[in-house]
């Protein structure tokens, strides 16, 4: 399903080659499953040349993992390894909530993470703000560029630029 998405939506791309010069990039889904296919990371590229589509301006965005089935972890690193390798940026979504954690930062060469909107919503108290922080420290530390999920008001959107957090998503800008 995973690819059956992807290739829609790079024939989309090709398609709307004008509304897309106004973007960096596409980001799509994919599951941990998906990821540690052996072999993936070739179809994905093929999918990307087949369409046209300049591989950097793809991103390929590691779903949360609900642990659900078992995967290689091993295997998903080296498909994540081979899709940077050839210009594919990779982020990890909901960093912060469920699974998704800082082994996750240790074992894939991520280039974003996506901040959970349950980091997000706990911003505004004490401990929310210094959990926020902390995550924001190691993160950076590691040269990885962060995106805020679930931004809904003023206050939370002036608790980030305070911050230095430049990449905001919510509700606050559009529902």
């Amino acid at each position: 399903f995973d690819c059956h998405v992807f290739e829609k939506t790079c024939q989309w791309i090709s398609s709307h080659k004008d509304a897309c010069k106004h973007l960096s990039h596409i980001s799509v889904n994919f599951s941990r499953n998906t990821l540690a296919q052996q072999g993936i990371s070739e179809k994905i590229l093929g999918i990307a040349d087949k369409h046209g589509i300049d591989r950097s301006f793809i991103a390929v965005e590691v779903l949360e993992d609900r642990k659900e089935t078992p995967y290689d972890s091993a295997i998903i690193r080296e498909n994540l390894e081979t899709l940077k390798k050839y210009g594919v940026s990779v982020s990890l979504d909901d960093f912060g909530d469920g699974y998704s954690s800082f082994d996750d930062l240790k074992n894939y060469p991520v280039d974003v993470i996506k901040m959970s909107k349950a980091v997000t919503d706990n911003i505004e108290t004490q401990l929310g703000l210094r959990i926020f922080k902390s995550i924001v420290s190691v993160v950076d530390s590691m040269n990885v560029s962060i995106i805020c999920e679930g931004a809904e008001t003023l206050r939370q959107i002036n608790i980030l630029r305070d911050n230095d957090i430049k990449y905001v998503q919510g509700y606050f800008f559009y529902r």
